[in-house]
């Protein structure tokens, strides 16, 4: 009996222990890891009215195009796509900081030697953000982009599609940006530190808050002047398809307006037309039924 009681009490005490491959204390950088468009994002400056994230440039529709973001709370609102590389599959956005949590993440200097300690945050199939423990394997080049990538071995922690756009820690800052995945979701692929330094540098004015006012309610605002035109295209090319689809719509409107309502007179025995008359759609038609005798 005695025996027994050990064994249920040792039970009881594993099935109170709850199991998860999220660390139990999460980084100060944690609420800079947002959710971008059904992919992962990293806020790296953080303004008093706008700041500006990282994230994969496969993620991005276009320069200008306006999405929804969320943060790990689930609290979030828009953010607009302001520049991109191809080749090296970076992307920046742009977001109201009084829609984030007010958090930024400092990117790692080229100078910095960087520790063994790896990790990402990202949201594997849009849940999360979700923490993986990684292992540097090198460098790796992947078909269709013409810079090399850092190979990570996943060694803990949930990795899956939607990650791409999340960051690559270490020392407490941004290392990269996740852009692909083995098939087995065993290794992790991301761009070098010099390739996001780099990227940063060269968009740097986009980076910094206008000195403009701005309504709170609106869009975020667009980065540059070549942002307002690609916008306007948009814009223009919305409006005239719209205008297409009215013209279609009037002259359905207009067919149905011109053919005439047909009423027939049957004889209720037989059901033959004794009598038929056309006019015009909208013309009031009143119908007298007969007396009974």
């Amino acid at each position: 009996m005695v025996r027994k009681s050990l064994i249920a009490a040792a039970l009881l005490v594993l099935c109170s222990i709850s199991f998860s491959d999220e660390p139990e204390q999460k980084p100060e950088y944690y609420n800079a890891v947002v959710r971008i468009d059904g992919c992962s994002g990293v806020i790296v400056r953080t303004g008093p009215e706008v700041s500006v994230g990282v994230s994969a440039q496969h993620c991005t529709g276009k320069v200008g195009e306006v999405v929804r973001f969320r943060n790990p709370d689930g609290s979030g609102g828009y953010a607009r796509w302001v520049a991109e590389d191809v080749r090296t599959d970076l992307s920046l956005f742009r977001v109201w900081t009084r829609d984030t949590k007010r958090v930024s993440v400092s990117v790692q200097a080229n100078g910095d030697r960087p520790s063994k300690e790896f990790s990402g945050w990202g949201y594997p199939q849009g849940k999360g953000p979700h923490w993986k423990r990684l292992k540097f394997d090198g460098k790796f080049n992947i078909t269709g982009l013409e810079s090399p990538r850092n190979q990570f071995e996943v060694k803990d922690g949930v990795f899956n599609n939607g990650d791409s756009g999340g960051g690559v820690f270490n020392n407490g800052k941004l290392f990269g940006i996740t852009s692909h995945g083995s098939k087995n979701h065993k290794h992790l692929f991301a761009c070098t530190k010099e390739q996001l330094n780099e990227f940063l540098k060269r968009v740097d004015g986009k980076l910094k808050s206008k000195l403009v006012k701005w309504e709170a309610g609106k869009m975020p605002p667009l980065g540059s002047d070549d942002d307002r035109e690609v916008a306007l295209s948009e814009v223009i090319k919305a409006m005239m398809k719209l205008q297409a689809e009215n013209k279609l719509l009037a002259e359905k409107v207009r067919k149905i307006a011109n053919t005439p309502i047909r009423v027939q007179v049957l004889d209720p025995v037989s059901g033959k037309v004794l009598a038929e008359e056309s006019y015009p759609f909208g013309t009031p038609i009143k119908l007298v039924l007969p007396e009974r005798r």
